[in-house]
């Protein structure tokens, strides 16, 4: 799923797994190595309590993970720790981006 690894494509992805896990899982089996690491994938860039919710409640509608089951939970620890960096860090990081900015920009027109 290297569609996944793409910002914009990823929430794409993310939707289309879920609307379409049971043709998938029919498809491919619940065994099969490479659906069972479709989530860990399209999770690793999910930093929001709205995406962890969405993975919780599809977890919760299908509860059988297979070969997936080690990756759902590497995928939910993953969420978990990007939204305790997002919290610590993202205002650290927006205050950086506004002062950069308008010295740059300070810098270009005088």
């Amino acid at each position: 799923m290297s569609a996944s690894n793409n910002p914009v494509a990823n929430p794409i992805v993310w939707d289309f797994v879920r609307k379409e896990w049971e043709y998938l899982v029919k498809r491919y089996t619940l065994n099969d190595r490479y659906l069972g690491r479709i989530i860990p994938q399209i999770a690793g860039f999910f930093s929001t309590e709205m995406r962890l919710l969405q993975m919780k409640e599809f977890f919760q509608k299908y509860p059988e993970a297979g070969a997936g089951a080690n990756g759902r939970k590497q995928a939910l620890e993953l969420v978990e720790s990007n939204l305790i960096w997002r919290r610590k860090h993202l205002p650290v990081v927006t205050d950086w981006f506004k002062n950069a900015s308008a010295n740059f920009i300070e810098e270009d027109f005088n």
